[in-house]
Formats: structure tokens, sequence, C-alpha cells
């Protein structure tokens, strides 16, 4: 049996790739933890509040990843056989947002109203939700969460490299069928888990105010930031020697059909929630817009909309701006600019509402966090082949010029 540093390198062009990629990573989370080490010595408030920001952009990878990688267990669509390595790196750095999560943990008073006594007593309203808006039980649940993301991930990497390295037939089909099962029952923690650290960690930021589509809103972005990241990915990784036999014009409409779906389901949420909030008329929600309408905030989501919603609906409805690498690529890179803009708008609006603020330690922060997760990725992904032998099991022509299994 090959190592794994021999199996990578049966791939040299990939591998290339994927080292620069890393080197990328690595001085990019340089210069952000640089950054980000002065932007919190001149401004610790201006620093806490968008590292959330970064960490809540950011965590949408390995969730996202981790997400479409059990989807892609139950359905064993090609679109996923060609993800699945990149799925199960991405799924697998979810431990180090628990070490991401060490600034927040230390600062609650410094971003959550319910975390400081006097604001809840002033307020009946938190002084309702105080049994379970509370720093201990806030930081037992972000651990709990973290755990279980991780757990998953390491979990469905070790039989998929058991899976992958078993010579015997049953075994390979046992492993297959408890991909499956697992899969089926962690998508289900995964939405549950998912939605209850959105609701701590984004929608607490503004505790009187709630709103029982916004966890699922915020799912439907991770997976279209997530989904775009994977997408570019692809595209970069096309024409190596490791993809360049399964990625074809019809996987990448695959994926752009894919990037479509989740399109539309971020428009449909946030839509959603605007029209039953608004049309409700209730004074203890419509604030949340009102903040996020005001002081050029406006301007934010207007363009959000514009640019991650009617452009790409539009563009993924040809079939040759999916099949075209160049125009999926720009396309790509616009959502991906925009899920920013997006994440920007749902945190920054809760400490400067009614005035748009675009703040330098944002960009920091967010280079400081992006750097690391992409250096973590990137020498996950490359420490295994990209396509594994059940996914290249999944293309007919491969199946046909290997003895027809």
């Amino acid at each position: 049996m090959s190592s794994p540093s021999r199996q990578a390198d049966a791939s040299p062009q990939a591998h290339k790739l994927i080292g620069r990629l890393k080197l990328v990573g690595a001085a990019m989370g340089l210069l952000g933890i640089v950054g980000a080490v002065i932007g919190a010595l001149v401004d610790y408030k201006a620093f806490i509040e968008t590292y959330l920001f970064a960490f809540v952009f950011w965590l949408a990878l390995p969730l996202g990843g981790l997400f479409l990688l059990m989807v892609h267990h139950l359905v064993r669509g090609r679109w996923g056989a060609i993800l699945r390595r990149p799925l199960e790196a991405a799924a697998l750095t979810a431990p180090l947002f628990l070490l991401l999560f060490v600034p927040i943990a230390l600062s609650p008073q410094s971003l959550y109203p319910w975390s400081i006594p006097e604001i809840v007593q002033a307020s009946e309203v938190l002084r309702h939700k105080d049994l379970y808006l509370n720093v201990p039980f806030f930081l037992v649940r972000a651990a709990a969460f973290l755990g279980i993301w991780t757990l998953l991930a390491f979990v469905l990497r070790r039989w998929s490299l058991a899976q992958e390295n078993t010579k015997n037939p049953g075994a390979y089909r046992e492993y297959r069928t408890k991909l499956r099962i697992l899969s089926a029952l962690g998508l289900v923690a995964l939405v549950l888990t998912d939605s209850f650290a959105m609701i701590d960690w984004v929608q607490s930021l503004e505790p009187e105010w709630y709103s029982s589509i916004y966890p699922m809103m915020t799912i439907v972005g991770q997976l279209l930031t997530a989904m775009t990241f994977f997408c570019l990915l692809v595209l970069g990784l096309r024409k190596t020697d490791a993809l360049s036999e399964f990625v074809d014009a019809d996987r990448l409409n695959d994926l752009g059909n894919l990037l479509l779906v989740f399109v539309v389901l971020w428009a449909y949420t946030e839509f959603v929630q605007l029209v039953i909030i608004w049309s409700g008329n209730t004074h203890h929600k419509i604030p949340w817009y009102l903040a996020r309408s005001a002081g050029g905030w406006a301007w934010v989501i207007a363009a959000v909309v514009a640019l991650q919603f009617f452009v790409p609906l539009f563009a993924l409805f040809f079939r040759k701006v999916k099949r075209s690498p160049k125009l999926f690529i720009g396309l790509c890179a616009l959502i991906f600019v925009m899920r920013l803009a997006d994440v920007y708008w749902l945190v920054l609006p809760a400490f400067y509402d009614h005035e748009f603020v675009l703040l330098w330690q944002a960009f920091a922060n967010w280079a400081a966090i992006g750097g690391l997760w992409l250096f973590a990725f990137a020498w996950l992904l490359g420490r295994k082949p990209l396509m594994t032998r059940s996914s290249k099991e999944l293309f007919p022509e491969w199946r046909k010029a290997h003895g027809g299994r």
C-alpha cells in the first residue's frame, strides 16, 4: 500500500496547485494576523465585532462542505464524486474553529447585550430568555456544536479511507452502507446544531428580535458560499492530471445547476422572512430591517440582491455560461464577493444601526481567519489523491477502461 504522500504525488500537477494554495493561505494568514493584532490594540470593540463577521463567513466552508459531503454519500451523484475529497478536507477543518472561537468566548459582553446583567434586568423580554441566553450555557452549546461537527467529519473521513483501502468487496459495500446511514442521521444533526449556532452567534446580537426562518436563511447562505468556493476549486483543478479525465462540460453543467438551486433558495428564504415580518407589521420585529435599510446599509443589500441573485439567476439559465470555464469562474467570483457583503450586512448593523461603516479591521480579520483556514484545507487536501476509487466507479467511461467494473 502506498503512503499518503506517495499517493498524493501520483497527481503532481494537482499537488503542485494545492501546494500553491497552501502558500497563499499561509501568506494571507500571516498578514491578516498582523493586521488583526494591530486592530485589536487600536480598537478592540471594532476588532471583535468584525472578528465575528469573519468567523461566521469562513465557518460556512467546513459546514457547507460537511453538508454537501453527506448529501453526496446519500445520492452518489457524479457532481459529488469530483468534490468528495475537497468536501472531506473542508469538513475536517471544523476543529480549527474551536480554536478560532476563543476570542468570541472571551468577549461576550463586547458582542451580546444579553450577557450584560444591567441590560437583562431592564428588559422583560431578556429576563424571560435568561434561562437560555446566559454565558455558561452559551459556551457549553458552542463546544457541543463544534464537537458534533468535528466528530461527524472525522468518522466520515475514517470510514471513507477504510472503504478506499479495503480489498474485500463485502467490506467495501458495508462501508458504503455505513456512510449512507451516518450521513442520513448526520444531516439531521447538522441542520439542528447549525440552526442553534446561528441563533446563538448571530441572531442573538439583537436578542429581543427573532425570526423562525432566520436559521434556515443563514444555513442556505452558508451552502451558497461553500458551493461557490468548491466550484472555483474544481474550475482551477480541472486541467490537472487528477481531474482532467472526470471534469468535462457536463460536470460543470451539473455544478452550475446546483449553484442555481442555492441561489434561488437563498432568495426564497430572504424574501419569505421579509414578507412575513413586513406584512405582520409587528413593532418588535421590524427594527431589524430598519437598522439594515438606513444610513447606506440599503445599498449593500441592494447590491447583494442584484449581484448575488438576479445576475446569477439570469446567467445560470444559460448552458453556455455553466459550460464555459471562464464565464463560470467570473460568475462564481462575483457570488463569492457578494457573500462577503451579505454576511457583513447581517452582522455589522447589530452594532452600527442606521449608519453604514466599512471597518478596516474586517479585512484584517477576514484575511487572518481565511488564511488559516485555506492553509489547513490545502494541507488536508494534499494528503490524499483527489479522486477515490468509489468516486471513479461512478463514471461509466472509467469503469469501461478498467475492465468494465
